[in-house]
């Protein structure tokens, strides 16, 4: 039996190896479109108070790698990332921006009810979305320190890809 099973991946590797360069492919192409109007480089200015009353001025607030990431109360894939938001709020500097999501008031019951840790900014018109280019929920960018947007995702992201891109935005800025 192993006999087989070896001759069987002996003659069929190339075919793997095919689909697999085209799945990179299309993977890659998809996200270059999602990607495409957001803003590289030193990231937009937010100027906002969170929900606890604190104001913050980003990127002047950055002490280290940072995960700027934008919901919506009305957003179900935001609904089933926002656990891993939470862990990674937990040991790394997370700012969140409910964004196109109505008032205050509406942010913090959604807040309340799901148990969100992290701190939110409102962003009832989505002028904030807007300067990032957000055109989808969820949207997270990596910023490193020095205010360089380094990686942007845009819908679910996995905690550990997350966490291993903040890694990385320690290590190379």
């Amino acid at each position: 039996m192993p006999a087989r099973i070896i001759a069987y991946l002996r003659s069929h590797w190339k075919s793997w190896l095919i689909q697999l360069i085209v799945f990179l492919f299309i993977y890659l192409a998809i996200h270059y479109y999602q990607t495409r109007s957001t803003p590289s480089g030193i990231m937009p200015s937010i100027v906002g108070q969170e929900l606890s009353g604190q104001w913050r001025n980003i990127p002047q607030d950055l002490d280290g790698p940072t995960l700027v990431h934008f919901w919506a109360t009305w957003c179900t894939v935001c609904r089933l990332e926002q656990g891993s938001i939470n862990n990674i709020a937990d040991n790394h500097r997370v700012i969140t921006i409910a964004s196109q999501s109505g008032s205050r008031h509406k942010v913090q019951q959604t807040v309340s009810e799901r148990g969100i840790t992290a701190p939110v900014i409102v962003d009832e018109g989505g002028s904030m979305a807007s300067k990032f280019g957000v055109r989808a929920f969820p949207s997270s960018f990596i910023v490193d320190k020095d205010g360089v947007i380094r990686y942007t995702e845009v819908g679910y992201t996995t905690e550990w890809g997350l966490r291993f891109r903040l890694w990385l935005a320690e290590i190379f800025s």
